[in-house]
Order: structure tokens, then sequence, then C-alpha cells
């Protein structure tokens, strides 16, 4: 909220004081002012200030309180305001430069040259397991291509196991 600067009349008006009390906190200094070159005064008023003077005043009315407990909740809510809005352009800023690098960690539109496919290509190959020298080509295999595999022969395994209880059941029988 901004100050306001005011004459000492409007203050003490504001303020719910006599002006003689407005002049007083200016000699005691807990109240800003200022004199300009005509010799009046003009004090400097938080609204802040006015509200807590005029609630030191009024005692324990409830809707003073309750006014006093909204005005508490608004100042809240706009700290609260703020601090989610720099959160939120802190978030923009990271998007913006992760944004800008998304063609950097595009894939190359041009196929691999030929020294690439050929250093590829040593990579695959393996020596002789027999030392010969010669060279064959290493198989690689997805685990997905080799799950059917190992299925198959975990569910011959079963088969086999069952028929061979039943077999065992058929020859212990009387």
């Amino acid at each position: 909220m901004a100050i306001e600067r005011l004459t000492v009349a409007q203050a003490a008006a504001r303020l719910g004081v006599s002006q003689d009390a407005v002049r007083k906190r200016i000699r005691r200094g807990t109240i800003e002012y200022e004199q300009d070159q005509d010799g009046r005064l003009h004090v400097y008023l938080d609204p802040m200030e006015v509200y807590e003077t005029r609630q030191d005043r009024a005692g324990d009315e409830p809707t003073e309180r309750l006014a006093w407990a909204q005005h508490q909740e608004i100042e809240f809510l706009r700290r609260e305001l703020e601090t989610r809005t720099e959160e939120i352009r802190r978030r923009d800023s990271i998007m913006a430069a992760l944004t800008q690098r998304i063609p950097e960690l595009e894939a190359p539109s041009q196929p691999p040259t030929t020294q690439d496919a050929v250093a590829e290509d040593n990579e695959r190959r393996e020596e002789d397991p027999a030392g010969s020298g010669g060279i064959q080509r290493a198989r690689r295999r997805s685990g997905w291509r080799r799950a059917p595999v190992l299925v198959g022969l975990a569910l011959s395994v079963v088969v086999l196991w069952f028929i061979a209880v039943i077999v065992g059941l058929i020859l212990l029988q009387p």
C-alpha cells in the first residue's frame, strides 16, 4: 500500500486523534514528517498504521476484529501471489531454455557415412573361438527374441514333469 502525505489536520482526522496528538508524535519521532518552506508540517502515514491506530482505539469490537483478520488474510494472499508469480517466471525461463535446446537434440537427418558404417561393422565381428583366425558374425539377439524360446523350454519341462507324475500314479495303483 502507498504511503500518503497529509497535513497535520488531515492526519489527525485519519488517525482519529487531535492535532496536538499528531504534533506530539512528531516531537517524539514516532511518525514520519516533513516541513515545507512555508513552515507547514506534512505527515507521512502508512494506511496500515492508520488502521492499527484506529484498532487500538476501537477496542474489541467484532467488526473491527473481522476487518483486521480480513486485512491480514489479504496481505498473506498478496505475498503468496508474488511467490507463485516468481515461481512461474522461473519455470517459464527454464522451459524457454530447454525449448531452445530441442533442435540440438534431434536426430541427424543424414544417414551415417561409410566410415561410420565400417567402424560399426568391425565392432560386430568377433574372432573365431577355435582360434583358427576366421572371423564370424556375432549373433546379437534381443531379449524379446529369446523370451519365446525360454518360455517354450519351460513349458516342455512342465509337460514332461506332468507326464512323469501321471505315469508314476498309474504304476503305483494296484
